[in-house]
């Protein structure tokens, strides 16, 4: 009963999450990822473009090097300058799809802090006054959370993947990995709103231990967003908004915010 109590909270938590952003008027927080999104794919595409450039001259000065051999063609260069410049952009794709919800929570760790204090004040009533070196925490913590559930999401990740090749075991793989990463996500976003309630690194540990649902609730629409191809990472940076606003708002409710140290 409490795994379907916590997951209708989390889903509940997103429909409110929406009201609240357009009651309180919070749409400035979006233009944010908006910046962010340019300046990632820029450098990132500039990267990646460097990074052919490069290998294709090197390959061209290594044929120039060798004019007997048989791969000393016109053509044969040609088709691999075009193979590799396709395969490359596909592997920055693939790549940028693994991390890149993690790359929109670094990116995006000042503007979470942000929401979910504001967030907090808006529910409790109460303001919490800015202090540019709580503020500076806030953000070290939030960047050191959000790199420890990446390692952690990718060593468990590591293993149930070679789970996948053990038969009958091998097919639960894919929906452990699905939970695994709803959980470790939604871990990061509820940290932003026990961050807003003052609780430390460690008590912000064990609440998520003990609301793993809760955790896997909110966590799973970020998931489900990052598997559309392409419009997944566009919209991710947004998503995190609404994602930092639902998770303060679950723990707010009476069942999880009886849990937070007085």
């Amino acid at each position: 009963m409490r795994f379907f109590t916590a997951i209708k909270t989390a889903f509940s938590s997103y429909s409110e999450a929406l009201t609240f952003i357009n009651t309180h008027k919070m749409y400035r927080y979006f233009l944010w990822p908006i910046v962010m999104h340019i300046v990632l794919f820029l450098l990132g595409f500039s990267g990646v473009s460097y990074l052919t450039d490069t290998t294709i001259e090197f390959l061209k000065s290594f044929v120039a090097e060798n004019p007997d051999a048989w791969y000393n063609s016109e053509i044969l260069t040609g088709v691999l300058a075009v193979t590799l410049w396709i395969f490359l952009r596909i592997f920055f794709f693939i790549a940028f799809a693994y991390v890149g919800g993690y790359v929109v929570l670094l990116l995006l760790s000042p503007i979470l802090s942000i929401v979910a204090a504001n967030t907090s004040e808006n529910i409790t009533g109460t303001k919490i006054p800015f202090q540019m070196g709580q503020f500076l925490n806030d953000i070290l913590r939030g960047l050191s959370m959000s790199v420890r559930n990446f390692l952690y999401q990718l060593v468990i990740t590591l293993a149930l993947l070679i789970i996948g090749f053990i038969p009958v075991l091998g097919w639960l793989s894919p929906i452990l990995l699905f939970g695994v990463s709803s959980y470790f996500y939604g871990f990061s976003f509820i940290d932003y709103g026990l961050e807003s309630k003052q609780l430390n690194y460690g008590q912000s540990v064990r609440f998520v231990q003990q609301n793993k649902t809760l955790s896997i609730g909110i966590g799973l629409p970020y998931v489900i967003l990052l598997l559309i191809p392409f419009i997944g990472l566009i919209l991710a940076g947004f998503f995190a908004i609404v994602s930092a606003v639902s998770a303060t708002i679950a723990i707010h409710k009476k069942e999880y915010i009886s849990q937070l140290p007085q």
